[in-house]
């Protein structure tokens, strides 16, 4: 049964249909869901054994054959060529398989996008519990710098901003609500829902839990990269084309020898020893391991642009692209705002060199971007602390590389009074006490 279009449903609708209220579930209630729902955790492709990683290296027609010339020069007592070919395997295995170890290990590190902690209201109570126990149904409650621990139908917001960059790739935060949208409405545009993954840019919300674990829209994209098929890499199947023609022109040209030798009057022994003799020499026993190092260089390089590449034959599919359609945000971009310049009455200037340039109007410049502002930054050493809309978090990292402190001008000038910023208004104003008076410090659009 597909899920109803909750987005389409009013609030009532909504509650109704998935048997809750405002207040929350009850203990025993949220448990017997927990039991037939699942814990609120997107399922994860089992972890990829060290077995399989040093079998992975030897999966190979070429190697196979390389194998095969092993053993046969092993039983014809050819110890020497034995021995250069289990080498040129065992050297070619060992690289490969760190390179592919060190590289699942990195990519299990990143696997951990989702929140580790909810606030619900249960039975009319505020918890705080773990984010997997969520069950549908649950009351959420959403504030600022928390990530959506679920897919939520909103009924309550309070200047509710969502960073939704995750799941549309936009950039720019979205305000959020709670009146009924078109049944056909976009994802992108389906304003009175929070989902997984996404994170609270501003304001305060609540909503209804409609969808956990694998249902989530978030769930839903980790499930469909699952089961996508592997895309053959061009490399290893020119390598398999190569083994397959070198394997049949061998036996072919052993067949030959063998036949012309018994018809010149050569023992069928003797003729066998020279047709394995010359399927030894034939092999390229070198190809591999040259193909592993110049490969492994590659990732190498690639490691030290801080890019991840969890196949080492990957790369040869990365150097033959010629066009690449990648999205913008977090890929080619950084997904995160920064201060180019300010214009005041002394001319335009950038933040990073007023730290030296310093005067009373760009200082008054930089306090009311870091005053009218509902973002905090609690470490101002580290940007990435930053919490609240991008815009303002990069009007609050531009004083910090003025040379200023926003804890210490928040501190010295207590809030009063506030007007937060609504798209109807196109500006947000902070009544603040200073030493001897009340200042006014407003940002936004100046026409209004």
């Amino acid at each position: 049964m597909s899920k109803p279009a909750f987005h389409a449903l009013d609030v009532d609708a909504v509650a109704q249909l998935l048997a809750t209220t405002p207040r929350g579930l009850s203990t025993k209630d949220a448990k017997d869901r927990l039991q037939r729902f699942g814990a609120n955790t997107i399922q994860k492709p089992k972890p990829i054994s060290v077995w399989r990683i040093i079998v992975h290296q030897f999966a190979s027609p070429f190697i196979y054959l390389l194998m095969g010339a092993a053993v046969v020069a092993l039983l014809m007592e050819d110890y020497v060529d034995a021995a250069v070919i289990a080498a040129v395997l065992l050297i070619n295995g060992i690289i490969g398989f760190i390179q592919e170890y060190n590289a699942e290990k990195a990519v299990e590190a990143l696997r951990s996008l989702t929140a580790l902690q909810a606030t619900v209201i249960r039975e009319g109570r505020e918890l705080r519990i773990p984010a997997d126990t969520l069950v549908p149904g649950d009351v959420v409650l959403l504030e600022s710098g928390v990530r959506v621990p679920a897919d939520i139908r909103l009924f309550e917001t309070t200047v509710l901003q969502v960073d939704e960059s995750l799941l549309t790739g936009e950039s720019v935060p979205i305000y959020k609500g709670t009146e009924p949208l078109p049944e056909n409405t976009p994802l992108a545009d389906q304003r009175n829902m929070a989902f997984a993954g996404s994170i609270i840019v501003s304001g305060r919300g609540r909503g209804f839990v409609v969808a956990t674990g694998s249902q989530t829209e978030l769930g839903k994209i980790a499930q469909s990269l699952t089961e996508a098929d592997s895309a053959r890499i061009p490399l290893l199947e020119r390598m398999e084309r190569f083994a397959r023609l070198l394997g049949g022109f061998i036996i072919g040209s052993i067949a030959l020898i063998f036949g012309i030798g018994l018809l010149l009057g050569y023992s069928a022994m003797e003729m066998f020893k020279v047709g394995v003799g010359i399927a030894v020499v034939a092999i390229p026993e070198g190809l591999p391991i040259v193909l592993t190092v110049t490969l492994a260089r590659r990732v190498w390089a690639m490691t030290q642009r801080k890019a991840l590449v969890r196949r080492l034959a990957a790369i040869e599919t990365i150097g033959s692209a010629t066009v690449i359609g990648s999205d913008k945000t977090g890929t080619l971009t950084e997904n995160r705002m920064t201060v180019q310049a300010f214009w005041t009455a002394d001319g335009v200037w950038n933040p990073t060199n007023a730290r030296t340039e310093m005067n009373e109007l760009r200082r008054l410049a930089l306090s009311i971007a870091v005053l009218a502002n509902e973002a905090d930054l609690p470490d101002e050493n580290n940007r990435d602390s930053a919490t609240g809309d991008p815009t303002e978090t990069a009007l609050l990292w531009a004083a910090c590389e003025a040379g200023l402190s926003p804890r210490m001008l928040r501190t010295a000038q207590p809030e009063v009074h506030k007007i937060p910023f609504e798209s109807e208004l196109q500006y947000a104003a902070s009544f603040r006490q200073g030493e001897s008076s009340y200042q006014l410090y407003l940002k936004g659009a100046p026409e209004r």
